[in-house]
């Protein structure tokens, strides 16, 4: 017998209103698996992209330093010189190995930033060999800024080399060959080579196609090889007049009257060649260099106080910007190249030789220097 006002049978089952408990509990294993999929997904993909290594080279801004703290000079009458003068570099990511998917993608979208293919960037050479000469550059530039502010200074210098030796001949180059790894280049034209730094400003003076009468030795033979320059395919030259040698200095040196240490730190390349030259210029003599402004600067420099061509700028440029620099001085040729990156507060100038950049920072309110170049 059944109560009143209740149904027969069993009561209903899950209650009206409460949602079953199993069901809560398989969304949530499915939510779950479905995220520790996604986990796992990421990570594998994030370990592919570091694991990956593309064949390319970046090139990012590097900083702008100080040249003063790292100048000793001794042996003749110094002045005081301020933090003022900066030297510029980039920072190369793929230099030692090639960088990971990651690190490239990145770049790309950096636009401070250049990737470029590693043959470009290696200029058929090795890595090693890359990392050797820039070590090596480095230390030829320190010489030659060294002996090209005496010079203008009107201090004596005795400049010292036997020579431009080859080190290696570009495959497919002008040089290809007609020149010889070990051979040493002592003339073009007719004109002494002594050093490393005096061959390409020759090569670079002239038009593209234009054949150069080289004297050479090679082992006790003296011979003299007509090589007729071409459009350098890639490299810091892309685009310029080349033969497609690397040479390096034979028996370099310089006799100063005093003696001139700088150190750099960790960097490497000769680019610096002309910051150094103004800093010790400043050093050697009374006043403010350049007028309490921080002035940048890049590009080689020669014993006789040439500029050359350094690549990287828009990169320096912006690393100069950064360290407040409101002069930079750059190679003649890449002025167009740092005006891309150098912002509106900074004034970008270039310049041939060491003289013409101290003119420019006078222009910017420097004091003059007063120049006595050597016999």
């Amino acid at each position: 017998m059944h109560e009143p006002g209740r149904p027969p049978g069993p009561p209903p089952w899950p209650p009206p209103g409460r949602p079953a408990r199993p069901a809560r509990r398989a969304f949530g294993l499915r939510l779950s698996a479905a995220l520790a999929v996604l986990v796992v997904a990421v990570g594998t993909v994030g370990l592919v992209g570091t694991l990956i290594r593309v064949p390319y080279v970046i090139v990012a801004p590097g900083e702008a330093t100080p040249v003063a703290p790292g100048i000793t000079v001794r042996g003749t009458r110094t002045y005081p010189s301020g933090d003022e003068i900066l030297f510029v570099t980039v920072s190369i990511f793929g230099a030692s190995a090639r960088p990971s998917l990651w690190r490239y993608v990145a770049a790309r979208l950096d636009p401070d930033t250049e990737v470029v293919p590693e043959e470009r960037y290696l200029g058929g050479q090795s890595r090693r060999q890359v990392r050797r000469d820039a070590r090596r550059d480095m230390a030829l530039s320190q010489q030659e800024a060294a002996a090209a502010a005496a010079r203008l200074l009107g201090y004596p210098v005795e400049v010292r080399g036997a020579g431009a030796r080859v080190l290696d001949v570009v495959r497919d180059s002008p040089a290809a060959r007609r020149l010889r790894v070990g051979d040493v280049i002592v003339a073009v034209d007719g004109r002494p080579v002594r050093l490393n730094s005096e061959l390409g400003p020759i090569i670079r003076s002239a038009p593209v196609g234009t054949a150069f009468r080289l004297r050479v030795r090679r082992g006790d033979d003296r011979l003299e090889v007509v090589v007729r320059s071409a459009v350098a395919p890639g490299g810091d030259l892309r685009g310029r007049p080349y033969l497609g040698v690397l040479t390096e200095t034979v028996d370099p040196g310089f006799e100063l009257p005093f003696e001139v240490e700088i150190d750099p730190g960790d960097v490497s390349g000769p680019s610096a060649g002309l910051a150094f030259a103004l800093s010790l210029v400043d050093t050697l003599t009374p006043g403010d260099l350049t007028g309490g402004r921080r002035v940048a600067a890049t590009g080689t420099i020669g014993a006789d106080g040439r500029v050359g061509e350094v690549g990287g700028v828009p990169q320096k440029a912006v690393a100069a910007r950064r360290a407040g620099a409101r002069l930079f001085l750059v190679p003649a040729a890449e002025v167009g190249a740092a005006r891309s990156k150098s912002g509106a507060r900074m004034r970008v100038v270039g310049v041939r030789t060491l003289e013409e950049a101290l003119r420019a920072i006078e222009r910017s309110g420097g004091d003059p220097v007063e120049l006595r170049r050597a016999a």
